[in-house]
């Protein structure tokens, strides 16, 4: 007769699920890394857009309204672009532009000033309003014009 004494080691199912509690946990971290890292991607791009667009609505004027123009066009009006990798990255960019040269605000919209001081006119300001869109992306800038009357 045999007789056997207490094992030392694993028996093969503790093994198994040992392995497959890891892989499951590994499963899960990766999951939550690449969610990290698309979104951070996301964001990257938001902010190159943000910046690009940012750029060219210093540049638009008054001729440019209702046209759609490559970053490449709208700089290469002020600067010289030499280097075609980037003269080709900015190429891929384009933009919808409608230019406002002369909008009205009035920053105290909500505020009746005749309210706190009867002798006080309304406060109006005069903006340049920029629209850019971009692939579903639109943004608004405003600028002082040189002219604010």
């Amino acid at each position: 007769m045999i007789i056997m004494r207490g094992s030392k080691g694993f028996s093969l199912i503790e093994t198994l699920v040992a392995i497959s509690l890891a892989s499951i946990a590994t499963l899960a971290l990766m999951h939550v890394i690449s969610h990290a890292s698309n979104t951070s991607a996301n964001a990257l791009n938001r902010f190159d857009s943000s910046l690009m667009m940012s750029v060219a609505a210093s540049q638009v004027n008054e001729n440019m309204h209702g046209r759609t123009m490559s970053m490449y066009e709208i700089l290469s009006a002020r600067y010289q672009i030499d280097h075609p990798r980037i003269a080709e990255n900015l190429k891929e960019s384009s933009f919808h532009i409608r230019y406002f040269p002369k909008e009205m605000i009035d920053p105290f919209i909500s505020m009746n000033l005749s309210a706190i001081d009867p002798t006080a006119s309304q406060a109006h300001i005069f903006v340049q309003k920029t629209v850019l869109e971009n692939k579903g992306d639109k943004r608004i800038f405003f600028r002082m014009p040189a002219d604010t009357q």
